[in-house]
């Protein structure tokens, strides 16, 4: 691990003891809310590639960003619902304890915001929209879950109206159990983000994992 790695890790760590403490002892949502912005530069100097971007460096990253985000969203209780917005070239996933309505805070950055009255966690998505392939949202996903990156054996994909419906098999990777139920995880996070970029705002309103695949359903609005 290089330098820039090692302080990366070590600026995640520290932010997050200091953003868990901060919200839950002493109430400074606003100083909880610095510091998760904080642990999230954090994570992405720690996930950086040494050497270039590469399908196994990116897919890493993809890995490791889902543990990072599962280990703030326990330590902050945040979960249940969640919003996928694109922003130019990238895609913003606020995750909320609450339902998250029509009404939303002006993204540019993650930290912590106020949704509904209550705080949510605004994540920015580890999926760029250099990295789609040309085409619909269930040919990117393909092309990206099974080719690129193999997170799955095979995917069966459908669009019906607002709503895109994925089927996974053979996937392999066991997400953390909360940020599964929020928004799907890694395959979610990706479906979600594809979404975003191709249809608009959208939502994994959707979650199943059976014995050998899990599907997601990701509407758009």
């Amino acid at each position: 691990m290089n330098m820039y790695r090692g302080f990366g890790l070590s600026l995640l760590l520290a932010s997050v003891i200091i953003a868990t403490f901060s919200y839950f002892v002493i109430g400074l949502v606003a100083l909880a809310a610095a510091f998760v912005g904080l642990s999230i530069v954090g994570a992405s100097m720690f996930l950086t590639p040494e050497n270039g971007e590469t399908s196994e460096g990116e897919r890493f990253i993809l890995l490791s960003w889902l543990e990072t985000v599962s280990s703030i969203m326990e330590a902050l209780r945040i979960g249940s619902f969640n919003m996928f917005l694109e922003q130019g070239d990238s895609v913003f996933v606020i995750v909320s304890g609450k339902e998250i309505g029509d009404t939303l805070p002006n993204i540019t950055s993650g930290g912590i915001a106020w949704v509904g009255g209550s705080p949510a966690l605004v994540l920015k998505s580890p999926i760029r929209r250099n990295m789609l392939e040309a085409g619909n949202v269930c040919s990117s996903a393909d092309a990206m879950l099974v080719e690129k990156y193999n997170l799955a054996d095979r995917i069966e994909c459908y669009e019906l109206g607002d709503t895109v419906s994925a089927k996974i098999y053979g996937s392999l990777v066991r997400d953390p159990r909360r940020a599964f139920s929020a928004f799907g995880g890694t395959y979610g996070m990706i479906l979600g983000s594809i979404v975003a970029f191709l249809k608009g705002k959208s939502r994994v309103e959707y979650v199943e994992e059976g014995g050998d695949y899990i599907l997601i359903k990701v509407k758009s609005s």
